[in-house]
């Protein structure tokens, strides 16, 4: 059984498809992790949606929610138990680095052996590269036997665009120290919290603006001065108290915008093109086939988008198909 990890914030450019050819002969499960960081809606769409696509199971789910944790279990418990010639289940996850793979691993053998260990089996942190080299199995359930095989995550080189390439460097699936600067980054981020209203109070209430900027070297400005009036960094917004990272030039100020979004200070975002038109063009024919045969009428929409409607509150960003 393989399982394969991706960040639910890029669902589609987070997928390794060079691991996934070696692989595809295997019984598959799709993770998106870091749900809690991504926008609920187009999640909850989108799982349905690429299942009935591509025949294989997709999950959403949060490795620090248990819930969550116990739905994938169920399945991994099923599967385990259908087949009884293999004993011990093996499940290897794969995907790129900072995926979430090694918390997934932690939260799955506390959740299946209902016990607290001391430390956790396999190292985590906020950045690509901590898991350097295939750990010997962990048990994650008794009776059926369970056991699992965090791998590194093998960044597939064959990005295809320079946008999913910004999407997979803001995720942190590439190492911070390879990314020479981070004001393309920074500019994008801005881009998409611009696409909504909601994004755009969400940042104007972090940041203390009284209206939406379009120059990213405005936002910039604003960081710093915020940064030399607020010495602690603690900033009280809306939601909650968002502490900003140190900066006095705009090269921090552009890394302090993209660690707020990696942490979700600035919201739930869903950074891939998540429509129907969007979903066929990244699963290639077989998407298209789909669409054209067993798509609900609301997907069938000719040239059909998701359009991100704001509304009030933090989740309100609702999708909705138009031509």
């Amino acid at each position: 059984m393989v399982l394969d990890v991706r960040d639910a914030r890029a669902p589609l450019s987070s997928a390794n498809h060079q691991l996934a050819g070696t692989v595809a002969d295997k019984e598959r499960i799709v993770v998106l992790s870091k749900k809690d960081l991504a926008n609920d809606a187009v999640t909850s769409k989108l799982v349905p949606y690429l299942t009935n696509v591509t025949g294989v199971p997709h999950i959403a789910l949060q490795s620090n929610q248990q819930n969550t944790v116990r739905q994938l279990m169920k399945l991994l418990v099923e599967r385990a138990k259908s087949d009884a010639e293999r004993r011990p289940f093996n499940v290897v996850l794969f995907g790129l680095p900072n995926v979430g793979k090694s918390s997934l691993t932690n939260a799955l053998r506390f959740v299946g052996l209902r016990k607290v260990t001391t430390g956790e089996v396999s190292k985590v942190a906020p950045f690509a590269g901590v898991t350097k080299s295939i750990q010997s199995k962990v048990k994650i359930h008794n009776d059926p036997d369970i056991y699992v095989l965090d791998t590194p995550g093998v960044l597939d080189p064959h990005i295809i665009s320079p946008s999913q390439g910004l999407r997979v460097a803001l995720i942190g699936s590439t190492k911070d120290s390879m990314i020479h600067t981070f004001d393309k980054l920074a500019e994008y981020v801005l881009f998409r919290l611009n696409q909504s209203e909601t994004g755009q109070k969400r940042y104007m209430d972090v940041f203390k603006l009284d209206s939406p900027v379009y120059d990213v070297t405005e936002l910039l400005d604003q960081i710093i001065k915020l940064c030399t009036e607020i010495p602690d960094g603690h900033v009280d917004t809306r939601f909650s108290a968002v502490k900003l990272p140190f900066a006095r030039t705009r090269q921090q100020a552009c890394l302090s915008v993209v660690t707020l979004f990696r942490k979700g200070n600035l919201g739930k975002m869903t950074l891939d093109d998540c429509s129907p038109e969007g979903c066929a063009h990244f699963l290639g024919d077989s998407g298209k086939r789909f669409m054209r045969e067993n798509a609900a009428r609301e997907l069938e929409a000719d040239g059909g988008r998701i359009v991100y409607e704001a509304g009030e509150g933090e989740n309100s960003i609702k999708p909705y198909f138009k031509k």
